[in-house]
């Protein structure tokens, strides 16, 4: 942190390289899929992770071909309530889970729809004239905080202790969920290729 004349403490520029820490190994699997997505679509891709009762930003991509794109900066951050992002975190949560985050406050009717498409939608919620869509994806489990800890002093202090994080899941089940199955019924509502290929990706 730095202080300005005022007194007043705010964040330094040193924060932004422990940033690049954070979550360091779901950066590095997600960051090719990312571009890919975002040059194949020709729209900026971005992950977004929960943050307490809030959306934040971990990566991002801008299609390369594009002559102009918007720009959605890691450390981004909205409320949970809104959005598509927050729209499809909401979907993955329990009850519990939502009421503790967002106490005294409604789920969104919209989460029916979630549920049943397996994908998010908003339009002019978080950035004026912007539509967005996502999908959510729920991963159980984490690094252990020793590992985390390590991870935000040095990205070689993270590296010393691999193999021991290794051995510390070893025999784990880490549970992966998605959006729902997409069955053959649904498929032979859609019988071109192209139009096919266009569902499968909205799911």
């Amino acid at each position: 942190v730095i202080r300005n004349e005022a007194g007043i403490v705010a964040l330094g520029s040193r924060m932004a390289y422990l940033a690049r820490n954070v979550a360091a190994g779901l950066q590095a699997a997600v960051q090719p899929e990312l571009v890919d997505a975002a040059n194949e679509l020709g729209v900026t891709c971005f992950l977004a992770v929960l943050d307490h009762a809030e959306c934040i930003t971990l990566l991002s991509a801008e299609p390369t071909a594009a002559t102009a794109a918007v720009v959605q900066r890691p450390g981004s951050r909205h409320s949970l309530t809104v959005g598509a992002p927050g729209l499809a975190i909401q979907s993955s949560l329990t009850e519990a889970e939502w009421h503790g985050l967002a106490p005294g406050i409604h789920p969104r009717p919209e989460l029916a729809l979630v549920a049943e498409f397996g994908y998010a939608t908003s339009h002019d919620e978080v950035i004026s004239g912007v539509s967005s869509v996502a999908v959510p994806l729920r991963i159980e489990g984490r690094n252990s905080g020793l590992f985390q800890s390590f991870g935000l002093i040095h990205p070689r202090l993270r590296t010393m202790l691999l193999l021991r994080e290794f051995l510390y899941h070893r025999g784990k089940v880490i549970r992966l969920r998605t959006a729902n199955p997409v069955t053959p019924a649904q498929l032979a509502d859609h019988p071109d290729d192209e139009e096919a290929t266009s569902f499968l990706r909205l799911r």
